[in-house]
Formats: C-alpha cells, sequence, structure tokens
C-alpha cells in the first residue's frame, strides 16, 4: 500500500498554505489522496494515471494542484514517487507565482535526499 510523508519540507511551508488558503490547500491534499488511492489499485504512474491536476515537472518531481474550489489562488504540492517503498514524499508547496523556484528547489531536495539515502 501507498504511504505519504510530508517530513521532507518544513511545518513554516505547510503552515503557510493552509493557514492563508485552506480550501486549495484542502483540495490539493485530496488530490494526493486520488492518486493514492489510484495507485493503490494498481495503476502506474505515467500513461495509467491522468488528472487534469496531476503533471510531471521532469528531475522525478510531480506537481498536484487544487480543483474545484471558486476563484482559487494556484496552489501546487510538489511530489516525489519511491515507487519501490511505495511512497509518496511532499516535497514542496507554493503558489503559482513562485512555481519555478518552488520545482527547482523541489528537484534539489529530491537529488539531496538521494544522495544521502541511496534514495528517498
Amino acid at each position: 500500500m501507498w504511504k505519504i510523508n510530508w517530513t521532507l519540507i518544513t511545518k513554516t511551508q505547510a503552515k503557510k498554505v493552509r493557514k492563508n488558503h485552506q480550501a486549495e490547500f484542502e483540495s490539493c491534499t485530496a488530490n494526493i489522496g486520488t492518486i493514492q488511492k489510484y495507485l493503490n489499485m494498481g495503476l502506474k504512474l505515467g500513461s495509467n494515471l491522468k488528472f487534469g491536476f496531476f503533471r510531471s515537472e521532469g528531475g522525478g518531481v510531480y506537481r498536484v494542484g487544487q480543483s474545484n474550489v471558486p476563484s482559487p489562488k494556484e496552489t501546487r504540492i510538489y511530489l516525489y514517487f519511491d515507487e519501490d517503498s511505495k511512497i509518496i514524499y511532499i516535497v514542496g508547496m507554493g503558489f503559482k507565482e513562485g512555481q519555478s523556484k518552488d520545482i527547482n528547489e523541489a528537484k534539489k531536495l529530491v537529488k539531496k535526499s538521494a544522495k544521502q539515502n541511496n534514495s528517498l
């Protein structure tokens, strides 16, 4: 069974998004739950797992956005999937206007963690 791991991001990141944009945060986390559900049903990353709120950002990093939130602040949570241990790591979060920086930081975190642990 796939599990979700939030330990790689700072509490400050999560608190900022959750406090100021709760509906968007809850939508993103619900969308992560949807991905987790389908992975647990046997679907694979890539061609079998397609949602409008989900896309690859390269370097092993995927983005989940909010859905069904009226007039949302465009919110993103960045993920890394360790397919061997079946863990979905939360590796970043932020808003559309900072997405380039957020994606680069998420990719750096994935690389750094992989070097330290020989995998995440």
